[in-house]
């Protein structure tokens, strides 16, 4: 499902006018939507999380980001270098940027929402054919593939930032 969210990151639902073959438009703010997807698998941070994440907020020379959970809890979670470069490309499209704004904006300058990054990620899913796609599903993946790749519970709760193991303890079990 990411891979097929990805591929149709930057392109719309193919459709066809009487008279003229089958196309697609190129999505103008593709590069950013291509680091939302990635910030969210890597990091299984919350819609709400990835929406106050500042510029400053994010090493991409360590690979990591600060971020404002629940209850104004303070935490440090790491994503790949893949999910760095894709960042960096990002804001080398926003020259005059500044590290006081928001990491992610719309089209018009404003932060993003949590609300507009669920309705985009319902968007690109549409698109590829996933059903039910949401920021939350990101989480829950993020979850069970770090588990499966040999991380531990402890570790887990702390980049989740989980306040008990409770929740950490339902993705063991799958």
């Amino acid at each position: 499902d990411v891979q097929a969210m990805l591929a149709n990151v930057d392109k719309s639902k193919a459709y066809t006018r009487p008279g003229k073959r089958e196309c697609s438009n190129t999505i103008f703010q593709a590069v950013r939507n291509k680091s939302i997807i990635l910030m969210l698998l890597d990091t299984g941070l919350r819609s709400s999380e990835l929406a106050g994440l500042l510029i400053r907020d994010v090493d991409k020379r360590n690979q990591r980001a600060k971020v404002l959970g629940k209850g104004s809890k303070e935490r440090i979670v790491p994503f790949s270098a893949i999910t760095s470069m894709s960042v960096w490309r990002y804001l080398a499209q926003r020259p005059d940027a500044r590290p006081d704004e928001p990491l992610f904006i719309t089209t018009r300058d404003r932060p993003l929402s949590k609300f507009e990054i669920r309705d985009l990620i319902a968007l690109i899913g549409d698109r590829a054919g996933v059903m039910n796609a949401h920021p939350h599903r990101f989480r829950h993946t993020f979850a069970i593939n770090f588990i499966r790749n040999g991380g531990n519970v402890y570790t887990l709760k702390e980049i989740l930032g989980h306040a008990s193991l409770k929740m950490c303890l339902r993705y063991l079990e799958i």
